[in-house]
């Protein structure tokens, strides 16, 4: 049986530069480089992690592999990133930045080794060599954790003004004071919600068991505005396309989730 080459030499030096790039590198130095090294070495890695499932017509790894690259770091792939995130509740992000498309040169120095690669012994490491492949592709495309600088003593209100006269949404980020000073209030009809320090999103079912009625809402939070309550641009009652194009607009990040109740 040929032997895999996720053991050889040039795909474990792609895999120790990932992880180290996404979890040391990137926290030390956040530049251009470090932002760049995570394409450069993920696109060589992957094409040869592909031959895991593909081992015979190796080609269509790399051909698999830039088709998506261009699809993932292009305004195409957002409307698919929002339905996985939504359907599975993960929280995959990416920035769109066409310079990121130079990391495809690599490809083709992939390909070349791909027909050098020679397996290190290492064929009894290969389950924790997959393992620790998925989690670095997972790690590379996951949210940076979560600021520290919230948003302190507001709330902040989405309105339906067709079917009701108080909000439908309301959050209150706590102070680092005093914890227990605000939380999360949710009306009947909000279906999930998602919010990070400057989004408030919503997916509302205004006419309660009417699930045909459902609309969604974005909020933005205005970090320097002294009125107790943050409603000043609020965009609701929109359908699922009008929330996609809003979505883009505004530059919420991908990894703002909706999530169920």
């Amino acid at each position: 049986m040929k032997q895999s080459k996720i053991t050889s030499a040039g795909f474990l030096i792609g895999l120790f530069l990932l992880l180290l790039n996404d979890f040391y590198l990137k926290e030390l130095y956040g530049n251009w480089f470090t932002g760049k090294l995570s394409d450069f070495a993920g696109l060589f890695m992957f094409p040869l992690f592909l031959s895991l499932f593909n081992s015979k017509r190796i080609w269509l790894n790399f051909v698999f592999t830039a088709v998506f690259f261009v699809f993932w770091k292009s305004d195409l792939s957002t409307g698919f990133l929002f339905y996985v995130n939504q359907t599975l509740q993960t929280e995959f992000s990416r920035i769109v930045d066409y310079s990121d498309l130079i990391a495809l040169s690599v490809l083709p120095l992939s390909y070349w080794y791909s027909e050098k690669a020679k397996s290190i012994n290492f064929q009894f490491l290969k389950p924790v060599i997959v393992c620790l492949s998925v989690f670095s592709f997972y790690a590379t495309s996951a949210p940076d954790s979560v600021s520290d600088n919230q948003l302190t003593g507001r709330y902040y209100r989405v309105w339906d003004y067709d079917t009701y006269d108080q909000g439908v949404l309301q959050i209150g980020y706590q102070s680092k004071s005093c914890k227990s000073c605000y939380g999360i209030v949710l009306g009947p009809d909000v279906i999930s919600y998602g919010f990070n320090n400057d989004f408030i999103l919503a997916k509302i079912n205004p006419v309660i068991n009417d699930t045909t009625k459902t609309v969604y809402a974005i909020l933005v939070t205005t970090k320097d505005s002294t009125d107790n309550f943050g409603d000043k641009e609020v965009y609701n009652g929109l359908s699922e396309k009008e929330f996609l194009r809003k979505h883009k607009e505004l530059n919420v990040p991908d990894s703002v989730v909706l999530k169920y109740r």
